[in-house]
């Protein structure tokens, strides 16, 4: 029998609407998976038992009278604890918040409660949102669920190891130079960047101010498209807020599309799975009916970039906690507390520098799209690995370039290593064009067919 907690989105909505089932019934599987697996994946800082039960509540009423505010209505949904509750502490990750109140929901908190979403709980992050492993100092690790001891990538790996391991439907996480992407990839489910500005970032605590985005995490591409859908939209409250200047209606054939391999990916060191994956699937999308076509980027090396990269991004993180940092240096921990006096000691000449040069770069990497309507590349260069390990230090040379050049970016599940590890590949389109690399991932996830979650997994913890 299935589980209520195993369905996608979509058949969770439909469920309610034909009155299969309700959402508390819903929730209630949700909280007891979470009790039961709580200590083995610790993927949560902080339940909301009372008040997702009053919201589910709420919704039963609605199904009832046949009234639903539309398909995030019941939807059990995870946020990362970056993001602002009002009522609940935000951590960031670090021990000294854990009795914060925060005085204001987010943007996109009062988005998902004005569609009828039930918020859950609070995901485990990195300190700071700044690491990718998502093994923090204070709350532990956040193992993942298709692997025993395994990360489950970060910074956001509290979200989608909530969503792999069938504690929720879907889940919120913040991406700054890919911390949406890594942990799905590593996880098995999907993970959605859009485009700079499509989705207001008030209310998150920030990381880097120029290369912050929020996105969504689900199990299948309906399920990110959906909660995109309920998501976007112009804040007039906050500065980075974009409105959407494609207001044509794209195309929803992929039939005849042109996609770009970037072959500077290859300088970083692919594991032999990811490799023999992605050239599986580049036929795929050739059978599918797409061109593939490889392009190279001038003077491009993805392992300087990603170093100057977080440069940057230590560079503003530090302005974001020079308070912590004067006042509170000792409950910071040291690796964290390292990085963040790194960036404090980077000259406002040098930031400049940085700055032009990664400007520099968006427009070489734009003008690929002359010649293709979208990149696809391997969403890292491996798979999870052991928190024992050494941390490879390009987990992320493949997908910052999204973040630098502004492009939505999503990653899709694309197969296992041969251990039973879960890989990701990547989609990228202009800016704008998120639904280019949506309608992608969907004919993808078709042509591949359905996975394995972690409960049918040999490797499942």
């Amino acid at each position: 029998m299935t589980h209520l907690a195993d369905l996608s989105l979509r058949d969770v909505s439909n469920g309610f609407r034909t009155k299969l089932f309700s959402a508390s019934e819903l929730l209630e599987q949700c909280l007891q998976r979470m009790s039961s697996s709580s200590n083995r994946r610790s993927a949560f800082l902080q339940v909301l038992n009372e008040s997702a039960r009053k919201a589910a509540q709420q919704t039963d009423t609605r199904i009832k009278n046949e009234s639903l505010l539309g398909p995030l209505d019941g939807v059990p949904i995870a946020i990362k604890d970056n993001i602002g509750i009002k009522g609940y502490p935000t951590t960031v990750g670090f021990q000294f918040w854990r009795d914060s109140i925060t005085e204001e929901d987010a943007q996109v908190i009062t988005l998902l409660q004005t569609a009828g979403a039930v918020l859950v709980g609070k995901t485990n992050l990195d300190e700071a949102a700044l690491g990718a492993t998502t093994d923090n100092a204070f709350f532990g690790c956040t193992y993942n669920p298709y692997g025993k001891h395994m990360t489950p990538g970060g910074s956001s790996g509290g979200s989608s190891a909530a969503v792999a391991g069938r504690l929720c439907v879907g889940a919120l996480g913040t991406d700054t130079m890919g911390s949406i992407r890594i942990p799905a990839s590593y996880c098995g489910v999907v993970g959605l960047k859009p485009t700079y500005g499509r989705i207001s970032t008030r209310g998150i605590f920030p990381l880097s101010r120029h290369l912050d985005h929020v996105g969504p995490f689900g199990r299948t591409v309906e399920d990110v498209q959906i909660m995109l859908s309920m998501l976007e939209g112009f804040d007039p409250r906050h500065p980075d807020s974009r409105r959407n200047p494609n207001t044509s209606v794209e195309p929803f054939n992929v039939k005849g599309l042109r996609l770009g391999t970037i072959e500077n990916f290859r300088q970083t060191e692919w594991h032999p799975d990811v490799s023999a994956s992605f050239e599986a699937s580049l036929k795929r999308m050739n059978d599918f009916g797409c061109s593939v076509k490889p392009l190279e980027i001038p003077d491009y090396e993805p392992a300087s970039t990603r170093i100057a990269c977080l440069k940057l991004v230590e560079a503003e993180a530090a302005s974001t906690f020079s308070n912590e940092l004067l006042t509170r240096s000792n409950q910071i921990p040291n690796k964290i507390r390292k990085l963040l006096n790194y960036g404090a000691r980077i000259e406002s000449k040098q930031l400049k520098q940085l700055k032009s040069r990664l400007l520099d770069l968006s427009n070489r990497a734009n003008a690929l799209f002359d010649q293709v309507d979208a990149l696809i590349s391997p969403t890292t260069p491996q798979p999870a690995f052991p928190f024992e390990t050494k941390v490879p230090i390009n987990q992320a040379d493949i997908t910052v370039l999204a973040n630098i050049a502004n492009w939505p970016a999503i990653s899709v599940p694309m197969g296992f290593d041969g251990v039973g590890m879960p890989l990701g590949i990547q989609f990228m389109a202009p800016a704008w064009r998120d639904a280019t690399i949506i309608e992608l991932a969907r004919s993808f996830e078709f042509s591949r067919g359905p996975l394995p979650g972690p409960a049918d997994h040999p490797s499942s913890i």
